[in-house]
C-alpha cells in the first residue's frame, strides 16, 4: 500500500481534487494547464476512475463544466482555453496527458496534502456528454505498453531478466530522433529479488503488445507486471512500470477497517465456479530435447471442492523449459486458483492509499461474519464530486497475479518445432533503463 494517510483516521477530512493536462506524451507543447481551477472557478463535475486485477490499465472517466468564467473548455471551440499557443492542439484533446491530484486535509484546512492518483493520457473528449458538462475518458500509463505493438517476431539472446527486459523496450521503442521530453514517461522498471536473479534462455519474441510480452514474462515466474504508484525509492508521486510477486502467504497487514470505517457492504458472493485444483504444465525440455510434463494439486481443496482440472501449455520457444520453472509456474497457478472466489466489497469514504493487492483485514461486524476477515484487494473505484467521496473496495481471500489470465493460456496439444538464429537482439538501449531496486 502507499504510505497512509493520518488524516484518513479523522471523523471527517475534506478532499481537495485537481486536474492538469499537458502536450501529447508529457511533451509541453503548451503551458500545463490545472483545468479543475479556471479564473478561480471550480470546473469539476465528477472524476472516476478505478481498476482490477484483470484488467491492465486503470481507466476513468472526468467530467468538467463545459464553459467556466466566460471561457470554454469545448475543443472545438476557436475561442477556447489554448494553454498559451495557438498552434497546439486544445488541452482537451486525444493524445494529450494529464494527472489527476487529490488532497485530504483536516476539516476547515485548505489543500496542503496534494498528491498524484492518476496519470496518462486522454482517449477520448466527448463535449456534450450532458447540457453543460465536457467529458474526458483517461487511461493510466500502462496503455504505453499495451498500445505499444512488438511488429516483428525476432530471436531474444539468453541472458539475466533486466538485460532482456531492457533489450524488449528498446527494441519496442525504436526511436532515431532525438531523446523525447523525459516527462514522456518514467523510465524505471522495478524487478525486484529473485525475479532479478532469473536468467533468461534464448526464445522467439512472438508478435504482440509490449504490455504482453513483459506480463508473460512475470507469469511464467508467478509475478504480475503493472504500473503502480511508489513513493519512496525515487520520490513522491511516481508511478512506477513494477514487475511484483503478489504476497500469497498474507504476511503482511495493510489496512484494518472496522464497520465504522465504510458505509454498507455492497456484495460478498462466495462461488466455486473458477477453481482449478489440479492443473498439469507441458512443456519442452531443451536439455533433454522432448515435450515433458509436471502435475500439481491441492488435495484439500480437490476433497472439498471435487477434482476440478485445467491444462497449461508452453510454447517451445518459452523459458519454462525445466521441470522447477514448470512447477514453479504451476504452483503460483494453484495458489491463485484453488480456492473460491470469495469476493467482499465495501463503500467508504474516499481511500487514496489503496492499491490492488494490498492486504485489508475487515473487523468481525457481528451480521454478516463474526471473525476477522483478512482479504486480498482485487478492485478499485474512486468517485469524487462536490457532493460525494466514495471508494469502493474489492476484495478477494488472497493475492494474485492473475485471475482470468491463467484461463487466457491455450491448452495446446499440438506444436510446431522451429530453430531461429540466434544473436539477433538489438543492444541499442535507448531511454528506457531497467533497474534491481526492491519494489514499492
Amino acid at each position: 500500500m502507499r504510505a497512509n494517510d493520518p488524516i484518513l483516521s479523522l471523523p471527517r477530512y475534506g478532499v481537495w481534487v485537481r486536474l492538469t493536462v499537458a502536450g501529447p506524451g508529457g511533451v509541453f507543447s503548451f503551458n500545463p494547464i490545472e483545468l479543475t481551477s479556471i479564473a478561480g472557478k471550480d470546473s469539476l463535475f465528477e472524476a472516476s476512475w478505478g481498476e482490477d486485477l484483470d484488467q491492465p490499465c486503470a481507466s476513468g472517466t472526468i467530467r468538467l463544466a463545459r464553459k467556466v468564467a466566460g471561457q470554454s473548455l469545448s475543443p472545438l471551440m476557436s475561442t477556447g482555453i489554448s494553454g498559451g499557443n495557438p498552434q497546439a492542439k486544445p488541452p482537451l484533446w486525444p493524445g494529450n496527458s494529464f494527472v489527476l491530484e487529490t488532497s485530504c486535509d483536516a476539516p476547515g484546512a485548505g489543500p496542503a496534502n496534494w498528491r498524484h492518483v492518476l496519470k496518462g493520457r486522454i482517449d477520448e473528449v466527448d463535449p456534450n456528454s450532458d447540457d453543460k458538462t465536457v467529458a474526458i475518458s483517461v487511461r493510466d500509463d500502462a496503455s504505453i505498453f499495451v498500445e505499444q505493438w512488438i511488429e516483428d517476431a525476432r530471436t531474444i539472446s539468453e541472458g539475466p531478466v533486466v538485460q532482456v527486459l531492457q533489450g524488449i523496450l528498446d527494441f519496442a521503442y525504436p526511436f532515431t530522433g532525438g531523446a523525447p521530453s523525459p516527462d514522456y514517461f518514467n523510465t524505471y522498471i522495478y524487478a525486484p529479488p529473485p525475479l532479478s536473479d532469473w536468467v533468461v534462455r534464448e526464445y522467439t519474441q512472438e508478435k504482440m503488445s509490449l504490455m504482453e510480452a513483459l506480463r508473460t514474462i512475470a507469469l511464467q515466474q508467478g509475478y504480475d507486471f503493472r504500473v503502480m504508484y511508489q513513493d519512496q525509492t525515487l520520490g513522491p508521486n511516481i508511478f512506477v512500470p513494477t514487475f511484483y510477486n503478489p504476497d500469497r502467504a498474507l504476511s503482511r497487514v495493510d489496512a484494518v477497517m472496522g464497520p465504522r470505517d465504510y458505509f454498507s457492504i455492497k456484495g460478498m458472493p462466495i462461488s466455486r465456479v473458477d477453481i482449478r485444483n489440479r492443473i498439469r504444465i507441458r512443456y519442452f525440455n531443451s536439455s533433454a530435447g522432448e515435450w515433458q510434463e509436471v502435475f500439481v494439486e491441492d488435495i484439500d481443496s480437490g476433497i472439498q471442492y471435487g477434482p476440478r482440472f485445467m491444462q497449461l501449455a508452453e510454447a517451445q520457444s518459452t523459458n519454462i523449459d525445466t521441470s522447477f520453472e514448470a512447477n514453479t509456474m504451476g504452483q503460483a497457478a494453484l495458489a491463485d486458483l484453488k480456492d473460491p472466489s470469495f469476493t467482499h466489497q465495501i463503500e467508504r469514504r474516499y481511500f487514496w492509499p489503496v492499491q490492488l493487492n494490498d492486504i485489508h483485514t475487515y473487523e468481525a461486524n457481528g451480521e454478516h461474519y463474526d471473525t476477522d476477515q483478512t482479504l486480498a484487494v482485487a478492485s478499485i473505484q474512486h468517485t469524487l464530486s462536490p457532493s460525494t467521496q466514495r471508494t469502493t473496495i474489492g476484495t478477494r481471500g488472497k493475492p494474485a497475479a492473475a485471475l482470468r489470465n491463467w484461463f487466457d493460456k491455450p491448452p495446446k496439444t499440438t506444436y510446431i518445432h522451429t530453430q531461429l538464429p540466434s544473436g539477433n537482439a538489438q543492444e541499442d538501449s535507448v531511454w528506457y533503463r531497467v533497474l534491481n531496486l526492491d519494489p514499492p
